[in-house]
């Protein structure tokens, strides 16, 4: 039984139009609005992405900062030899699984499927390119840790050239992100990163998370149990 005062916020709520899976999303778009050095960096990518007759699969696939980090990050990203790239892909294996199990349940021909690959490895978003060939679509950004960009930021000993550089690293995460987000589907670890994307994509029914291991291409997420088992930004 709701209050007095609940009810009246309730009826507040549904005089708006506004549904609770789409709230978080309308949240979010009012509060971020990326700016036109974002965009501009994924004029073309768009373009690729969602040319005529394709849907796209957004993939995140995040790896613990030890696997493909120096430092955890702080001495940039680890050189991986073939073998240690080969036990990412198995890492990655159910995200990956759960993508073409989707695209075989949900998108028949004559649509060309194509998997947007967001990940924190440059060695295995190459390998993903290697594998898949077209199919895979990424941006060319190279992937900053975001402890390292931080403490960059607020460090008296830091030059202009790699605080600018630094504003570039973040504008491409931005990018991967706003990228992301325009997917018709998507595939989240528990990682803020990915979810807070699709909710921003404002499609509820289209977001599938494996954290468990487990994807049902019948089965999207509930965006209630989305949003209360992320592991944060």
């Amino acid at each position: 039984m709701l209050t007095e005062e609940q009810g009246e916020w309730a009826a507040r709520l549904r005089a708006t139009g506004l549904r609770p899976p789409y709230a978080l999303g309308c949240i979010l778009r009012f509060l971020l609005k990326p700016n036109a050095e974002v965009r501009q960096l994924l004029s073309g990518l768009e373009r690729e992405l969602h040319a005529p007759g394709s849907v796209a699969i957004g993939v995140h696939i995040r790896f613990t900062d030890g696997t493909v980090w120096e430092g955890e990050g702080e001495d940039g990203p680890k050189q991986l030899s073939e073998g240690e790239v080969e036990r990412l892909k198995q890492v990655a294996r159910p995200l990956l699984q759960c993508a073409q199990s989707l695209e075989d349940w949900w998108f028949a021909p004559p649509l060309e499927v194509r998997w947007l690959i967001i990940t924190n490895s440059l060695h295995f978003k190459l390998a993903m390119h290697h594998e898949y060939q077209n199919k895979v679509v990424s941006t060319p950004f190279t992937p900053r840790h975001s402890n390292k960009l931080s403490d960059n930021a607020i460090s008296t000993n830091a030059t202009l050239e790699v605080v600018a550089a630094d504003i570039t690293a973040y504008q491409e995460l931005v990018a991967d992100w706003l990228l992301l987000s325009t997917c018709h589907s998507f595939v989240v670890p528990r990682s803020g990163y990915s979810r807070t994307a699709a909710f921003f994509s404002l499609r509820p029914n289209s977001v599938f998370s494996v954290e468990t291991g487990f994807c049902d291409p019948e089965g999207p997420v509930n965006m209630f149990n989305l949003a209360h088992s992320w592991s944060g930004l």
